[in-house]
């Protein structure tokens, strides 16, 4: 690696507080309760998870295989200590909650604790909303970190064509859909619909897409405007999901939407914005990095396992405004990164180290 390389883009972290707040909104719908133009382009805020999996796909290959220089074993006890020991407290104290304020027990409640578990639960529809209902993405993640390191090594020392990989990808994954659906219970892969828009295989490409963009940054091509390109196209994807929306549903439960958020608007908005952000100087790279928005982005994922869930709840039932719920979440996610997450994660890292053998 060029010692002139960054291997850290404050830009970038701060997008993801921008991601999160995305689903916020959407969930939260700032016009809940009217059928306007306002009302269906919050909705379609859900796009933030499509920023989150872009930026996945080039963070990871970024940091850990753009030169090979991480064992694959130290890799994943990475992933491992920072996505799962927040995730496993929060899933324990969700289920448990659960089971004595709303007395929910029995043999499917202990299934649906298990796949939430072993982050599988995002497998099946009938467990997909099931536990810290949001946390359906870190089945979708985990499979991408799982495959990352075949998917790179098949890039670097086999020269496959990376986005020509979500053709076999969806590919399996339909002909899973058809082997399994009647054989595997509990709605195993669901619909095509449940495959597109819940599984890896239907949102590959945006992974992919961040892998191409950290194989690609340092190119000689000079691109201008990046970030203003990937700006507007953002907005255009959006307007396009709104209207193609329609009878209650957002745009991405039709086949059309499903093309705009899973390939055009990656592809023709986040990259370039992502690109931008890394390569341009511009007011909204120097907003994004600023110490507010850094905060904001390392305490996103936090934010994003309790925005809705149990702590939501409660904060609801003393009858306080989304606002108010937002600005309460956000400070209970900044203190659940720095004295839990941050710490856990650096404790495991420190005490159970994992030898840098190759």
């Amino acid at each position: 690696m060029n010692s002139s390389t960054p291997t850290y883009f404050p830009a970038l972290t701060g997008i993801r507080a921008v991601a999160v707040l995305m689903v916020y909104f959407h969930h939260f719908n700032p016009f809940e309760g009217s059928t306007g133009f306002g009302f269906r382009l919050f909705a379609e805020f859900h796009i933030g998870v499509t920023v989150f999996f872009v930026l996945s796909g080039f963070i990871i290959t970024h940091k850990y295989f753009l030169h090979r220089s991480v064992p694959v074993s130290v890799y994943l006890w990475n992933r491992f200590t920072k996505i799962y020991p927040v995730f496993f407290a929060l899933t324990l104290l969700t289920f448990v909650v659960r089971g004595i304020y709303f007395d929910e027990a029995g043999r499917e409640l202990s299934l649906a604790l298990l796949l939430n578990l072993l982050l599988l639960k995002g497998y099946f529809s009938d467990f997909l909303f099931s536990g810290i209902a949001q946390a359906w993405t870190l089945t979708v993640e985990e499979t991408f970190y799982l495959l990352a390191p075949l998917l790179a090594l098949g890039w670097k020392k086999w020269r496959w064509p990376l986005l020509v990989l979500p053709i076999p990808i969806i590919g399996s994954g339909l002909l899973l859909h058809y082997l399994f659906r009647n054989l595997i219970p509990f709605g195993f892969l669901g619909d095509i619909q449940f495959l597109f828009n819940f599984t890896f295989f239907g949102r590959c490409f945006e992974f992919i897409l961040g892998m191409a963009l950290a194989y690609h940054l340092h190119t000689q091509a000079k691109w201008k405007h990046l970030t203003y390109f990937g700006m507007v196209f953002i907005l255009l994807s959006l307007l396009a999901l709104v209207f193609i929306g329609k009878e209650g549903k957002t745009g991405d439960n039709f086949p059309l939407g499903i093309l705009v958020n899973n390939l055009g608007l990656p592809l023709l908005g986040i990259v370039p914005l992502f690109w931008g952000l890394i390569t341009e100087d511009t007011w909204l790279r120097k907003l994004l990095s600023s110490r507010l928005f850094r905060i904001l982005g390392e305490s996103s994922y936090v934010f994003y396992l309790i925005h809705i869930g149990i702590f939501q709840l409660a904060l609801s039932s003393l009858g306080f405004s989304i606002y108010t719920n937002l600005i309460l979440l956000y400070l209970a996610a900044i203190c659940g990164y720095y004295l839990f997450e941050l710490p856990v994660k650096v404790y495991l890292r420190t005490k159970y180290h994992v030898p840098s053998t190759k």
